[in-house]
């Protein structure tokens, strides 16, 4: 009688925790179709506020509620949070999200190896170039119509932009068989707005000092040396052609293809 009782307690324990994963997974679904609608927003340049939906998703997303996720969702779930907090502005949080995501891939790695070149795995280690790259779009917008001195150009901008190259270097060397085809628009359409921010910052170099000259020949032999080949197969020798390698790595008609070409307008 007493194993019965045993076994019926164990079942309907069983059956309560089966049903808060069940009604966990529900709701992440929702969290999902939440930060979906937020890119779409964001892509679309909607005049929604998709920065408050960001918000919502990171604010949804916290340690405790991953935790509870099925552990195939937990890499996803970083991955959204992360993003979130990016897009939002909350840099150092996006710092730790694609720190903590990158290691619970690591952590399943061992069982589910494709996960490394997964989505979450190829743009949880782009995420803090990414992350990088827009401090920088801030920190020269922060200088206003002023010129950028050469030195601190040499000291604030030319070394993290070679770490955030770094960081898009090692994500594209996770794209495998395994990944999905939608990545590789996505990494492109990003190693061509990280490529044309850093040809804005060169912009803003004093014209015709020497100093500006020998740094767009840095970045050239930076491109070649480091970037070349990583876009489509195509040999890069300098900035101008990396950035349109990788525009042209995008199909013709692809959302983000389109976006590029409206930024090119402006």
């Amino acid at each position: 009688m007493n194993i019965a009782r045993n076994v019926l307690r164990a079942g309907l324990a069983l059956s309560l925790v089966l049903c808060l994963v069940s009604c966990r997974t529900i709701q992440y679904l929702q969290v999902q179709a939440d930060f979906e609608r937020a890119v779409q927003a964001e892509t679309a340049r909607d005049e929604s506020p998709f920065v408050d939906w960001y918000q919502g998703v990171a604010a949804t997303l916290t340690d405790g509620y991953i935790d509870a996720l099925d552990q195939k969702l937990r890499p996803n779930a970083w991955t959204l949070r992360g993003i979130s907090e990016w897009r939002s502005g909350s840099y150092s949080n996006a710092y730790n999200s694609a720190a903590k995501g990158a290691r619970e891939i690591d952590r399943q790695k061992t069982t589910t190896p494709k996960l490394e070149s997964s989505r979450d795995g190829v743009v949880l280690t782009m995420l803090p170039g990414l992350v990088q790259d827009s401090q920088l779009r801030d920190r020269l917008r922060a200088l206003g119509t002023n010129d950028l001195p050469a030195t601190s150009y040499q000291t604030n901008f030319l070394p993290q932009f070679e770490a955030v190259l770094t960081q898009l270097r090692e994500a594209k060397q996770k794209i495998a068989a395994p990944t999905p085809a939608a990545v590789r628009p996505y990494w492109n359409f990003q190693v061509w707005r990280v490529l044309q921010n850093w040809s804005f910052t060169l912009g803003r170099l004093p014209t015709g000092e020497a100093s500006t000259i020998q740094a767009y020949v840095s970045v050239d032999t930076i491109i070649s040396n480091q970037f070349s080949t990583m876009t489509d197969g195509t040999s890069m020798t300098n900035l101008t052609n990396a950035i349109q390698a990788a525009k042209q790595a995008i199909p013709a008609d692809h959302p983000y293809r389109r976006l590029i070409e409206l930024e090119e307008k402006q």
